[in-house]
């Protein structure tokens, strides 16, 4: 089993395609394990010249998993201040970027491009600010750069937040296909059954709600980022849906405005998911904005 030894925890990755390849990174979202990523989705990548390398955030999959007392799954967690949600935070988005750099050593790459989605987006921006010397270039996917972020009023979406964790295997699959749905734009064609069987797949794989809340508390503790982000020299894309309710696209506008030399795709019924049908769209703007890197540009 593939696990490295990194910023004191341990982070089990996979890796794809030719290690003499571009490395590019790819940084998964809020209590999503690397399995998630689709694996045609990453082939694509890898076809397109990348050495790609997956890996299990901290306290979610097969990496480390943390025991504190903010593990409990309160209904309010998504919505209470902070200071009452969690007093003590067991990690912030700063370790969790600082985990991918580690990773990075731990691999012997110096340099590597990163694409990250949702929470992984932030992860992303983090580590490109903490460790500029690290990114070649970034994909900020269906993400925010957490200064004055439009919040969904969605009541369906919420739900996703507030609603307690399933206790039994059929009942935790029901729930992630539903909240897959919630989640999924109108302008693709909902797999239902390419949920279920990823859902299944995660549970079996590991099963850690906790891990989940806790990521939640550390995106939520983040200071905004668009002052660092500004001074950032490398290639940036943002990429987002239109019908994204969950990190609604004004999200993704805000940070293009901000970053100006940074380059927005906007992909119309595009929710928060990768659907078959948008990864070829996903996928040319991650390599377009990479080969900005090449060129130096």
């Amino acid at each position: 089993m593939p696990i490295a030894k990194a910023n004191g925890i341990e982070i089990y990755y996979e890796t794809f395609g030719a290690p003499d390849d571009a490395a590019l990174v790819l940084i998964n979202g809020l209590g999503s394990q690397l399995i998630r990523w689709p694996e045609g989705f990453r082939d694509l990548l890898v076809d397109e010249g990348f050495h790609v390398i997956t890996f299990d955030n901290r306290d979610v999959g097969l990496t480390t998993k943390f025991d504190s007392p903010s593990a409990s799954l309160r209904r309010d967690a998504a919505e209470a201040p902070i200071d009452e949600a969690s007093p003590g935070l067991p990690y912030t988005v700063d370790d969790m970027a600082d985990d991918v750099a580690g990773l990075l050593d731990r691999l012997g790459i110096t340099k590597a491009h990163i694409a990250g989605q949702s929470m992984g987006g932030m992860i992303g921006q983090v580590l490109a600010i903490r460790h500029s010397d690290r990114v070649l270039s970034l994909a900020s996917i269906m993400s925010a750069m957490g200064e004055d972020p439009v919040l969904t009023d969605d009541v369906d979406v919420l739900t996703i937040f507030t609603e307690p964790a399933a206790t039994e295997r059929d009942e935790a699959i029901e729930q992630d296909v539903r909240h897959r749905r919630i989640m999924a734009g109108r302008g693709f064609p909902f797999d239902e059954d390419a949920m279920r069987d990823i859902a299944a797949r995660t549970y079996d794989r590991s099963y850690a709600p906790a891990g989940r809340v806790r990521q939640m508390l550390a995106v939520r503790a983040a200071p905004g980022r668009g002052a660092s982000l500004v001074k950032l020299t490398i290639p940036i894309v943002v990429i987002h849906g239109t019908d994204d309710r969950l990190v609604p696209v004004a999200n993704g506008r805000k940070m293009a405005d901000v970053i100006e030399r940074a380059r927005l795709v906007t992909i119309e019924g595009m929710g928060h998911d990768l659907p078959k049908d948008a990864w070829p769209l996903v996928v040319n703007a991650i390599v377009a904005n990479a080969q900005k890197a090449a060129v130096g540009s």
